[in-house]
């Protein structure tokens, strides 16, 4: 089949916006209307390739918004995922003895902590605290808040170490 030069641009664009992937770019070609095979964009992304780099960067933005919905849908059902894990869990568990509490505790906490790291750097927050102070910084800072004792500290000389003794192996005797 013949295809114009509309079709050869709509199909690097659709494949530029589906990452690469010839297979989905068919699929979503095909719902479009339009029969343009998996083969047929392979060829035209190495038949193209400047063609091809040209629609990537002019069209980054939007494909990183794509990828970024894509990953806030696959948050959305991980989190529905989670929600009916935890539902059947607690109704599991409600009135009975659990028999590791300590792992369904720690699993619940990780589970919390995951999503709080999410949500903080959803809303550009820091996930991550990193101290870059030292030890007399982190001193001084303490003696400002009255957190710090005054006190002296006296060096003692090390102990020496007594010089190794043979150890005998066990023979197999």
């Amino acid at each position: 089949m013949a295809h114009s030069e509309e079709d050869v641009s709509l199909g690097l664009l659709t494949l530029a916006l589906n990452a690469g992937s010839s297979r989905k770019a068919a699929k979503n070609l095909s719902v479009q209307g339009y029969s343009i095979t998996e083969g047929t964009l392979r060829y035209w992304r190495e038949k193209y390739p400047e063609r091809y780099h040209e629609i990537q960067s002019t069209k980054l933005k939007e494909i990183e918004n794509l990828i970024i919905a894509s990953g806030y849908e696959s948050v959305i059902k991980a989190d529905e995922l989670e929600k009916e894990a935890l539902a059947l869990e607690m109704s599991r568990t409600r009135g009975k003895k659990i028999p590791d509490a300590a792992r369904t505790a720690k699993n619940a906490a990780e589970v919390k902590r995951i999503n709080l790291e999410r949500i903080a750097a959803l809303q550009g927050k820091p996930t991550r605290i990193i101290e870059h102070r030292n030890g007399d910084e982190l001193l001084a800072g303490l003696a400002r808040l009255g957190l710090v004792v005054d006190s002296t500290a006296t060096e003692e000389p090390i102990a020496q170490i007594p010089a190794a003794t043979e150890v005998n192996e066990p023979s197999d005797e």
